[in-house]
Formats: structure tokens, sequence, C-alpha cells
């Protein structure tokens, strides 16, 4: 991966840090923990789960015709 070609760089090495920039993410994942009692393991579960989802297609679709997304 030539991860400082990136234009998100910076802020993809912030990530772990401070966490993501849109607000809707802290939202949703407050919904599932206090309205549906979600436990963070079980969220981050899910968002693991969609990620690896999303990278699969990209990786698919990647492999089809051999150009990135």
């Amino acid at each position: 991966m030539q991860h400082d070609l990136h234009p998100d760089s910076h802020e993809l090495d912030d990530w772990a840090i401070y966490g993501p920039k849109d607000p809707q993410i802290s939202t949703l994942v407050a919904r599932l923990a206090f309205r549906h009692r979600m436990r963070v393991k079980d969220i981050e579960a899910v968002i693991v789960t969609s990620l690896r989802e999303q990278l699969a297609k990209e990786e698919a679709r990647q492999g089809a015709d051999g150009e990135p997304g």
C-alpha cells in the first residue's frame, strides 16, 4: 500500500487517537448502545463486518479490471 499517497493520510493516521470526524457515527453508536442496550464490542463487530464487506467489494472490483475502485 502507498499510504503516503492517499489524500487523507493525515486523517487516517489520527483516526485511532481522535476517532471519526463525522458526528453521525457517534450518534449512531450512542443510539445502539443506549436505546438498544448493545455492548461496545458488539457495535464494533457490526462496524468491522460492514468494513470487511465493503473491502471485499472493492477488492473484487479491482480484481475484475485490475484498477482500484
